[in-house]
């Protein structure tokens, strides 16, 4: 948008200040605490302008001007400048990562940890798409006579258990056998590509019923793509914007749909930027109205996954897309190690 300097300042210092306040700006606050050098009277001729060209809104009659959603979009976009995290934090980061297990669970919700602390916003990691992994390992974990656990370690790390219930008739299966089998034949295949590799194979009669019994339980739950990690929420519901509203309980109810939440951030992944902002009504949810998302790619081998930080639309938006980007980078090395070694 073309604004000029005196506007660009004035919306720059409205934007920061309540960021930080909360507090709708007005032109006499504008004048004596951040002094402009402007009367009161030439500054609210400029802030009745941007409100014009719909970059701030009076949230009641009498009050001061806070930032719209297209307002917040100039900030990002041309005000804000490229953040960096400083040397302190960043080091905070990979200290907190690299003390963490090398597990793949582990490091997801360690890096959610992370990002909700330093963010002061809900922080959401979802797992690669399975559909998108390879298979390293299965093995086959019997419980007793009537229960199983499918323990599957994919391409990106991740390691992931899957029940199943046994019947009579695989009493005497020899489960080592049949996880050498499983082995031989799914690993380095793709999920679904596996399960049709094994069904279509003649498998020998000792075992083949197990292995049925096994393919036909464990397909519904491979369907279940990806994971949500959350961490935080309460950062965010404790803001005034959410506070005894029904926002509060239509974001904890966004937050609980894990679906939702896994095709919301893989949508702006497949936008392919570094780091992207997403504001208010930019949001396709209508929960997320009131909220602005910070999301970028991570890399898990040759898996894509997305994590992301969640706040009010008055998120402190330099902070949120500094710890982003290098949480980011940081998990990507850290899985890029795990996945091969």
């Amino acid at each position: 948008m073309d604004l000029t300097a005196r506007q660009r300042h004035i919306l720059d210092t409205i934007v920061q200040d309540y960021i930080r306040t909360g507090e709708p700006v007005g032109s006499r606050t504008l004048s004596k605490r951040h002094g402009i050098g402007l009367s009161p009277a030439t500054i609210r001729n400029e802030m009745a302008e941007l409100e014009e060209n719909g970059l701030l809104r009076q949230p009641h009659t009498s009050a001061g001007r806070i930032p719209s959603d297209s307002g917040y979009r100039v900030f990002v976009e041309e005000l804000m400048g490229r953040p960096t995290l400083g040397d302190e934090q960043r080091q905070q980061v990979e200290d907190s990562l690299d003390r963490t297990p090398r597990e793949f669970q582990a490091l997801l919700g360690q890096a959610a940890r992370v990002l909700a602390t330093m963010s002061q916003c809900a922080a959401i990691i979802t797992t690669p798409e399975m559909q998108a992994e390879t298979i390293r390992y299965v093995q086959l974990v019997p419980l007793n006579a009537q229960a199983l656990v499918v323990v599957m370690m994919t391409s990106s790390g991740e390691i992931r258990n899957y029940a199943i219930r046994l019947s009579e008739r695989t009493l005497d299966t020899d489960w080592v056998q049949v996880t050498n089998y499983l082995n031989a034949h799914a690993r380095g295949l793709a999920l679904t590509e596996a399960i049709q590799v094994l069904a279509a194979l003649s498998t020998p009669t000792d075992f083949a019923w197990s292995v049925r019994e096994v393919l036909g339980q464990l397909w519904p739950q491979l369907r279940v793509t990806t994971r949500v990690y959350t961490w935080g929420a309460s950062l965010v519901l404790k803001e005034p914007e959410f506070a005894g509203s029904d926002r509060m309980y239509a974001l904890v109810r966004w937050l609980e749909q894990s679906d939702e939440v896994s095709a919301v951030l893989e949508a702006m992944t497949a936008q392919h930027q570094p780091v992207l902002v997403s504001i208010g009504h930019e949001n396709t949810s209508e929960p997320l109205h009131s909220c602005s998302v910070v999301t970028a790619p991570y890399r898990a081998g040759d898996a894509i996954g997305t994590l992301a930080v969640l706040g009010p639309t008055r998120m402190d938006y330099a902070q949120a897309y500094a710890v982003v980007e290098v949480v980011a980078e940081h998990l990507s090395q850290m899985l890029s190690r795990l996945t091969s070694e």
